[in-house]
């Protein structure tokens, strides 16, 4: 009865009623966020592909210039030559060959020495840095051949309007070539023409040797200003001995690089000891010379320094033309005494 009760009503109830109580159809609106997320999306794609594109022109720009400013690499292969070590001959890379200077002035058949009496008087001064250097030329009685060579082994440019060249493969300054009316012609560094020089500016301006590691091996010999026959002897008592430790390398670049030069014609500096016999016939002051004084070569990877000589007597190095350097300390002395084996 409740349920037709219920009906009865519903029946009765007006369809206006029923119709404002039913729901309203859903209207679809656009969705106003959704523009500015796709359109922000794709800004964020193109920007990381413009990014991308722009990192990889950079990389490869860089990687163009440094190919373009990076020297060549030039190899150097070392060959040994007797006792001494041996001295750098070819260049595998790189534009330019390596020179051995002592190949060439061997080749001259001229050893290391000037060639004839009027070449070794023959001196070329030249502006380096802020010395005039006193140059000697060498080496150049070897003929037609041997300026042939010569001027095949001119390196880069140093003088432009003397005629200079380096030697090719080298940067130091030791040796240089010269070129005029088509000859060529080797010279040798002397000094320089001052009084009262830092040894440690020959080191770096001429040889390029800036530290105890462009050392590599220091060979000593006797002194041979006395060929009387006990002279010869003491000379082969002594022989030549080779010195590789790094210690005695250190020490002597040390000790070279505080030295000062007096420069050429100092004689009267340089005590050798009596270099005549007295008056009775005594040669033992000669003798003692001997065995006070060492040559000495120190050999570089590229070159030999073999100008250097040590005198025990007076505790100080010279150089033939009477280049004449400060005498060393006692505790220096002492040192060169024992790296270079002196005994009385």
């Amino acid at each position: 009865m409740k349920q037709e009760r219920i009906l009865y009503a519903l029946g009765n109830v007006s369809e206006s009623f029923i119709i404002e109580s039913m729901p309203a159809a859903r209207t679809r609106h656009p969705v106003k966020w959704l523009v500015p997320i796709c359109a922000a999306a794709v800004l964020l794609i193109v920007s990381g592909i413009a990014y991308q594109m722009a990192q990889t022109r950079r990389n490869m720009e860089m990687e163009t210039a440094e190919a373009e400013t990076e020297p060549a690499e030039i190899e150097i292969t070392a060959q040994t030559e007797g006792d001494t070590g041996g001295m750098v001959t070819e260049s595998s890379s790189g534009d330019e060959r390596f020179v051995d200077v002592k190949e060439l002035l061997a080749a001259a058949g001229s050893g290391q020495a000037a060639a004839t009496e009027e070449l070794a008087q023959k001196i070329m001064q030249i502006p380096i840095g802020s010395y005039t250097a006193v140059y000697e030329g060498v080496g150049n009685d070897g003929g037609e051949a041997f300026r042939e060579e010569l001027y095949a082994s001119r390196g880069s440019v140093f003088l432009e309007n003397e005629g200079l060249y380096y030697v090719s493969g080298h940067t130091d300054k030791q040796y240089l070539i010269q070129v005029q009316d088509n000859a060529a012609s080797l010279w040798k560094f002397v000094c320089f023409d001052a009084e009262g020089y830092p040894y440690r500016d020959v080191l770096t301006q001429i040889y390029d040797i800036h530290s105890a590691d462009g050392f590599a091996e220091l060979v000593v010999s006797a002194g041979n200003m006395d060929n009387t026959p006990e002279g010869i002897r003491i000379q082969q008592e002594i022989g030549t001995r080779s010195i590789t430790d790094r210690h005695s390398l250190h020490e002597l670049y040390r000790i070279l690089g505080s030295m000062t030069c007096y420069g050429r014609d100092q004689w009267d500096r340089i005590q050798l000891g009596s270099q005549d016999a007295d008056t009775s016939g005594n040669m033992e002051n000669m003798h003692q010379e001997v065995r006070m004084t060492r040559y000495l070569t120190i050999v570089t990877p590229y070159h030999e320094i073999d100008r250097l000589k040590y005198t025990a007597i007076s505790g100080m190095f010279y150089e033939f033309d009477g280049i004449a350097y400060e005498p060393l300390s006692e505790t220096d002395a002492q040192i060169m005494w024992d790296m270079l084996g002196m005994h009385r």
